[in-house]
C-alpha cells in the first residue's frame, strides 16, 4: 500500500483482512473501511501507533495495539457501517 493516500475497503456479507505489517517504518498509512454485514481486521506491526474512528451501527470497532511504544508507522482506520466490526491489532494479540 502506497503511503500518504487514503485507501477504501468495503465488505458486504463478507470480511477482509488487510496485513500491513511490512509497511515501511515511516509511513503514514489512511484507511476508510466501510463493513456492511462483514468485518475487517487490519494487522499492523509490533510498535506501530494505531487510530480507529468513526461510526459503526449494531457493530463493533476496536483497537488492540499496545499504547507502549507506539510510534512511526502511523495507521488511521476511519470506519463506517451497520451489522459488522473493525479490529485494528498486531499479530500478536494484546487483551
Amino acid at each position: 500500500m502506497a503511503a500518504g493516500s487514503a485507501h477504501r475497503v468495503v465488505t458486504v456479507f463478507a470480511g477482509a483482512t488487510l496485513d500491513l505489517t511490512h509497511v515501511d517504518a515511516g509511513a503514514e498509512v489512511e484507511l476508510r473501511v466501510f463493513p456492511v454485514f462483514g468485518s475487517v481486521e487490519v494487522l499492523v506491526p509490533e510498535g506501530a501507533a494505531a487510530e480507529v474512528d468513526g461510526l459503526i451501527v449494531f457493530g463493533s470497532r476496536s483497537c488492540r495495539v499496545s499504547d507502549e511504544a507506539a510510534g512511526p508507522p502511523v495507521v488511521r482506520v476511519t470506519a463506517y457501517g451497520a451489522f459488522g466490526s473493525v479490529e485494528v491489532r498486531t499479530r500478536r494479540r494484546v487483551p
